[in-house]
């Protein structure tokens, strides 16, 4: 009634509306031509300048291998990922100056600075490729959307695990609109500790998981870590999300692997040819299934251990390797995740036996709330025990 619409057609275009639309439409192509034109006059008058914007617009292939890890840090003996994250980073940026982004007011807990990075974005320092995003997850999140749409930059935001629940709707953005953003959540688990429940994650690595078209890395150790973020920074039809922890984590002698691109790998062999059982883990909880094997081979148990790094690349493999890795007559398959069970059936079967968290978490030391909720050697291989004997 206000705008006097008396048209009976439920959806109706009028001749004025098309006409005005095509004068935008016009004006802005007139406005293109011209800007491509500026364009291609600045490239023929400025050829290394020029040369230089195509690199940044024109992403190409970056490689971080296992061995430039260690040639500038040396293999880590137990150090948490974010801080391995944090070195990674910054061998990237070394390659890639065009990498740009920040986190929610806790760079010194995500370890996301870019030392060579000029400093802090701001009026008076546009060179910065440090972003102080503030605590407004959602609004960082939409941020590196918009710098990703533009063209040029290759953004990141990192934050705690449990606050990708203010994001949500920015990341699945990034993932349907097939955008080259990186997402780094730390302080992966229950095994946060001390700050309780509220700040310890069961239910959103899952979460993150369900949505299409976001590759979800949770690596054991810098060999993994290495891959994940090879394959984020080369990954550029939808959005990476590496989930690290805040506790040290051991290096496993079988991450060293030739498989490890494939999603998901053999990281602990059986001792035998029979089988007895299949356990997959991912993250900090993987060196925790390889002592628990340990435990049950010395009561004669054959165990293979898988690391599962990320589910979206493993799914996406045959299944000639999917039955190498967990061959079809296995029934016997443990998960072990320090997060709520939902999701793992599609892995281990109605049968299988996941050591998960289905509940939220306590206060406590890190170690203290991992031992309580059985995520230890003893209690987790005594439990693999009696779900064998049934």
């Amino acid at each position: 009634e206000a705008f006097n619409w008396n048209y009976d057609e439920s959806f109706f275009l009028p001749d004025d509306v098309k006409d005005y639309m095509a004068r935008i439409i016009d004006k802005r192509e007139i406005e293109r031509f011209l800007w491509e034109e500026m364009l291609e006059d600045y490239l023929r008058e400025n050829q290394e300048l020029g040369e230089k914007l195509k690199r940044w617009m024109d992403f190409g292939a970056v490689e971080i291998l296992n061995k430039d890890y260690e040639i500038k840090f040396g293999i880590p003996k137990s150090e948490a990922t974010r801080s391995i994250s944090g070195k990674i980073m910054n061998m990237i940026s070394e390659k890639i100056p065009n990498m740009m982004g920040g986190s929610a007011d806790l760079n010194s807990s995500t370890k996301t600075y870019l030392e060579n990075g000029n400093g802090y974005f701001q009026f008076d320092n546009q060179n910065g490729s440090n972003i102080a995003f503030g605590i407004r997850e959602h609004g960082m999140g939409a941020v590196i959307n918009g710098m990703a749409l533009h063209g040029g930059i290759r953004p990141f935001g990192s934050t705690f695990l449990i606050f990708s629940d203010y994001m949500k709707p920015a990341i699945r953005l990034s993932a349907l609109m097939e955008l080259p953003v990186i997402y780094i959540f730390t302080h992966d688990s229950i095994g946060v500790g001390e700050d309780g429940p509220t700040h310890q994650p069961v239910e959103q690595l899952m979460m993150l998981r369900s949505i299409p078209n976001i590759n979800v890395y949770r690596p054991a150790d810098y060999r993994e870590l290495t891959l994940s973020w090879t394959d984020a920074i080369n990954r550029f039809e939808g959005p990476s999300a590496l989930i690290l922890s805040r506790q040290k984590l051991p290096t496993l002698e079988g991450s060293n692997n030739e498989d490890l691109n494939k999603g998901a790998y053999i990281v602990s062999k059986e001792i035998n040819i029979h089988l007895d059982a299949v356990i997959i883990a991912t993250g900090s909880e993987v060196s925790l299934a390889v002592d628990s094997k340990k435990i049950l081979e010395e009561e004669g148990y054959s165990i293979r251990v898988i690391s599962m790094l990320c589910w979206e690349k493993y799914d996406k493999t045959s299944n000639e390797y999917k039955d190498k890795l967990i061959p079809p007559e296995i029934k016997n398959i443990i998960s072990i995740e320090a997060g709520i069970s939902m999701g793992w059936e599609r892995y281990i079967g109605r049968e299988g036996l996941p050591i998960s968290v289905d509940k939220f978490g306590r206060s406590g030391s890190g170690d203290e709330i991992m031992t309580y909720y059985g995520f230890e050697k003893t209690k987790v291989a005594d439990k693999i025990k009696d779900y064998l004997k049934q």
